[in-house]
C-alpha cells in the first residue's frame, strides 16, 4: 500500500516536472554569431552537444564553437492572448447591448459586433418579411371585401365552375 502511494507520488512529480519542463527551451549562442533555439539532447563536455529545433532538425556543434548556453521561458497561448489584448487587435463587446441593439432593430447586434454582412442580412430578411406580411393582409382583405360585398355572385360562379 504504501509503495503504491510513494509510486503514485514519484509519477506525480515526474509529470508535473514535464509539464513545468516544457515552458522552457535552451538557446545556444554561437561564437560565429549564430543562435539555435531548442532543446538540448545529448551533451558531452569538452566534445560537442546536439540541440534539437522545434521543427525537428538536429544540429551537432563542437564545444569550442559554443560562446554559452542559456534557458529562455517558451511563450503560450495565454501570453500571446494578453499581448493581443494589450495592443488592441480586438475589443471587447459587451453580449448584453448586442442583445438588446438586436431586440430594438434586425441585425443591429451583429452591426455592434463588427458583423456589418450578417447585420445587413438580417435587416433585409426583416423587411422582406414586412412586405410580403403586409401584401398577405392586403390580398385577404381584399379577398374579404369582395365575399362580403359580392358573395352570391361569387359562390353562384364558382358552382359553376365544378
Amino acid at each position: 500500500m504504501l509503495k503504491k502511494i510513494i509510486i503514485n507520488i514519484l509519477l506525480v512529480f515526474c509529470v508535473y516536472g514535464s509539464i513545468i519542463a516544457q515552458n522552457t527551451r535552451d538557446v545556444v549562442y554561437l561564437k560565429n554569431g549564430g543562435i539555435i533555439k531548442g532543446q538540448i539532447v545529448e551533451q558531452i563536455p569538452g566534445q560537442n552537444l546536439k540541440i534539437e529545433t522545434s521543427d525537428g532538425s538536429v544540429f551537432v556543434y563542437q564545444t569550442s564553437e559554443v560562446e554559452k548556453i542559456t534557458k529562455e521561458q517558451v511563450e503560450t497561448t495565454s501570453n500571446r492572448l494578453n499581448d493581443y489584448q494589450e495592443k488592441n487587435y480586438f475589443e471587447y463587446k459587451n453580449p448584453t447591448a448586442a442583445w438588446a441593439l438586436s431586440f430594438l432593430i434586425p441585425g443591429g447586434g451583429q452591426f455592434y459586433n463588427g458583423q456589418g454582412g450578417k447585420g445587413g442580412l438580417m435587416l433585409g430578411l426583416y423587411a422582406v418579411n414586412v412586405a410580403f406580411s403586409y401584401s398577405l393582409v392586403g390580398l385577404s382583405a381584399y379577398a374579404v371585401c369582395s365575399l362580403h360585398l359580392f358573395g352570391h355572385r361569387l359562390t353562384h360562379r364558382l358552382w359553376l365552375i365544378k
